[in-house]
């Protein structure tokens, strides 16, 4: 019995699933659905959500401000630190500092700035989209600073050796500041 009741129930779920993809079918023909709508510029969501920016900014007039007074400074201080002034310097004068609103990803590592060997350098504003987590005007700054190091003194960014011996100097020439 039990036998016979569970065949005319798969008998009943099969005429029913083939008839309601008939249906389901039909209903679709008669009543496709739209294509989605393209998704707008990064320029366009930028204009839309003033908030929301994908795209590089220009230097803030503060930070270019703080830039000025820190070149100041590295002069006045000589050596290793008026060289890689100079080339803060002259990366600010012409333009050559690009500032990203959020870090970025570079080979699985998260980076703050990044500086080429021609002086441009990218530097980030803020860490991320959610603002887990804030990079202060100085924390901006000393960014430039690395990356300026980095080009002046001609060491390659990457080996952890190298980077330290970066820190070490823009530390040096830092030793002194008001904090």
């Amino acid at each position: 019995m039990i036998r016979g009741a569970t065949k005319r129930a798969m008998l009943v779920l099969a005429f029913c699933s083939a008839a309601c993809a008939r249906h389901r079918a039909a209903d679709v023909a008669a009543h496709p659905v739209p294509p989605p709508a393209p998704l707008p510029s990064p320029a366009a969501a930028s204009a839309a959500h003033p908030a929301i920016t994908t795209e590089a900014q220009t230097i803030a007039p503060e930070l270019a401000s703080a830039i000025g007074a820190r070149v100041a400074d590295l002069k006045a201080r000589g050596g290793v630190c008026e060289e890689y002034g100079e080339v803060l310097e002259s990366a600010l004068a012409t333009g050559r500092i690009t500032l990203r609103p959020y870090m970025w990803r570079v080979d699985g590592n998260l980076a703050s700035a990044q500086g080429e060997s021609t002086g441009e350098m990218t530097i980030a504003r803020d860490i991320d989209s959610l603002n887990v987590g804030v990079r202060r005007l100085d924390d901006v700054l000393r960014s430039a600073e690395h990356e300026a190091a980095h080009i002046a003194l001609r060491i390659a960014s990457g080996d952890p050796v190298r980077e330290a011996r970066v820190d070490e100097r823009v530390n040096g020439c830092r030793s002194a500041l008001p904090r």
